[in-house]
C-alpha cells in the first residue's frame, strides 16, 4: 500500500473530580444533590441548520448531558473540553442526528500536544468520568475538511484531515460509543495532508497516560465506522475494550489494540475492505481475557478465539 505510514502514538492528560453531597433542612425547596441532578440533565435549545459550536463548547465545559433533538448541525471548530466529569451526549438515533464538520474546520489548540492543533470533533481530557455519546451521525467530506495544522503523531506531517471524531483520554476513564455512524471519505493517496488518503484519521480514540494511569473502559456497540487513515477504533493504554455488533469499512486497520491489561471482547463485529489489519494486537498483557467471537471479513466468517 503506498504512503502507509503506521508508527502511532497518542499522549493525553486527565484529572479527577469528586461530586460531594450535602443534606438540607427540611422546608429546603430542592437539595444540593438534587439540583446537580437538573444542572447536568439540562437540555440546551439546538437548532437545527446551524453553527453550534459556542454552544457545544459552552453546555460542555459546564459539565452538562447534552441532547441534540433530530436535524442536521454544524461544527466549524473542534470542541476541546478539559475537566468534564462525565455525562451523556445523545441524538435522536444516528439516521435523525447528523454533526457536519463545516468547511475549513478549525483545529482546536491542545495543550498537551507541546503547542500543536488537534482537528478532533470531540475531545475530552482531563477527566476521570463516564462518557456517553449515543445516536447520531458525524459526517465528513472533501479533500481538506480542515485547516492545514501540524499533526505531531505518526512522524509528524502537515494534516487537512480530520485527526480524531471522537476522543477521550485519562487516567481511570471510559467511553460508551452506540449507535453511532461516523462517515469519512477515501480522497486518494495524491492528496496533500490526508493520511493514507483518508479525510479522517482515527475516528475513536479511548487512551490512558501511561502503563500506571490507563484507560478504565471503551465499549463500541451497534456503530458504523466508514473510512479511516489509521484504524477505525483505537485503545491505547487500557484495562478493558468491547466491541460488539459494529460495522467497519474501508480502514487501514479495523480495531487496533495497543497495551491493553484485563479483557477484550470483539464479538459480531463484520469488516469490510481492511487494507492493512482487522485487529491489530500489541503489548496486550498475557494475563489478558481476550475473546474474539462470531466475526467476519468481507462477508467470509474470522477465526474464533476465546479463551
Amino acid at each position: 500500500m503506498k504512503k502507509n505510514k503506521l508508527s502511532i502514538g497518542i499522549t493525553f492528560l486527565f484529572a479527577a473530580i469528586v461530586c460531594t453531597y450535602c443534606t438540607k433542612e427540611e422546608n429546603s425547596m430542592v437539595a444540593d444533590s438534587e439540583l446537580s441532578s437538573i444542572k447536568k440533565a439540562k437540555v440546551s435549545g439546538y437548532i437545527p441548520g446551524t453553527d453550534i459550536t459556542e454552544q457545544l463548547q459552552s453546555d460542555l465545559e459546564s459539565g452538562l448531558s447534552v441532547t441534540l433533538p433530530a436535524g442536521h448541525f454544524y461544527l466549524r471548530k473542534g470542541v476541546w473540553i478539559a475537566g468534564y466529569p462525565g455525562g451523556t451526549i445523545k441524538g435522536a438515533g444516528r439516521d435523525l442526528t447528523i454533526i457536519e464538520t463545516a468547511e475549513d474546520f478549525i483545529p482546536p489548540y491542545d495543550p498537551n500536544l507541546g503547542g500543536c492543533y488537534q482537528s478532533g470533533v470531540l475531545t475530552f481530557q482531563n477527566t476521570e468520568g463516564d462518557i456517553i455519546i449515543k445516536s447520531m451521525s458525524f459526517l465528513v467530506k472533501g479533500e481538506h475538511p480542515a485547516e492545514r495544522h501540524w499533526y505531531p503523531f505518526l512522524g509528524g506531517y502537515w494534516s487537512t484531515s480530520i485527526d480524531n471524531v471522537i476522543t477521550v483520554a485519562g487516567s481511570g476513564a471510559s467511553l460508551e460509543c452506540k449507535d453511532l455512524r461516523i462517515k469519512g471519505e477515501f480522497v486518494g493517496y495524491d492528496v496533500d495532508g490526508a493520511f493514507n488518503g483518508y479525510n479522517i484519521t482515527w475516528p475513536i480514540v479511548g487512551s490512558g497516560w501511561g502503563n500506571e494511569d490507563l484507560f478504565d473502559n471503551l465499549s463500541v456497540k451497534d456503530c458504523e465506522i466508514d473510512g479511516a487513515g489509521v484504524a477505525a477504533i483505537d485503545i491505547w493504554m487500557g484495562r478493558t475494550g468491547e466491541f460488539k455488533d459494529n460495522k467497519i469499512s474501508n480502514a487501514v486497520n479495523g480495531i487496533m489494540l495497543i497495551t491493553v491489561t484485563e479483557a477484550i471482547t470483539i464479538k459480531d463485529c463484520h469488516f469490510e475492505n481492511i487494507t492493512f489489519q482487522t485487529i491489530s494486537k500489541t503489548d496486550i498483557g498475557g494475563d489478558c481475557l481476550c475473546c474474539f467471537k462470531d466475526n467476519t471479513m468481507d462477508g467470509q466468517p474470522m477465526e474464533d478465539d476465546c479463551k
